[in-house]
């Protein structure tokens, strides 16, 4: 199973909303979700498409984001936010009910089907 995920920040709007989101096959969800930045968003995107896997009862998935920073740290890589490493724990837990996940980065122009699914979420919201 591959699952795409993508986030739509928006720190300009008031309340600084944030849509988290992925595609995987037929299934597209979004929502919005609390966010305090953009690599905040996508890990809780990142989250999302985890929690779908689970759900789907996948035994190997590919998680792929455009985000290099969250990458970056869903492959080992150092975090120091609190609000990061909060979300990190959550996506952790998660792991072991799907021992053949691996993260992928992607070009954000590889991503399209998530980015569609979160802006189109986040434009309807306005």
């Amino acid at each position: 199973m591959i699952v795409w995920c993508d986030a739509a920040f928006r720190p300009r709007l008031p309340g600084r909303p944030a849509w988290a989101g992925f595609a995987a096959g037929r299934v597209r969800k979004a929502r919005r979700v609390p966010a305090e930045d953009s690599v905040e968003a996508e890990l809780r995107a990142v989250r999302l498409a985890l929690a779908h896997v689970v759900k789907a009862k996948a035994r190997r998935a590919v998680v792929a984001t455009d985000c290099l920073i969250a990458y970056g740290y869903l492959t080992g890589g150092r975090c120091r936010k609190p609000r990061h490493l909060e979300v990190l724990a959550r996506i952790r837990a998660l792991l072991p009910m799907v021992p053949g996940v691996r993260f992928r980065w992607v070009p954000r122009e590889k991503n399209r089907e998530a980015h569609a699914v979160c802006a189109g979420t986040a434009k309807m919201a306005r």
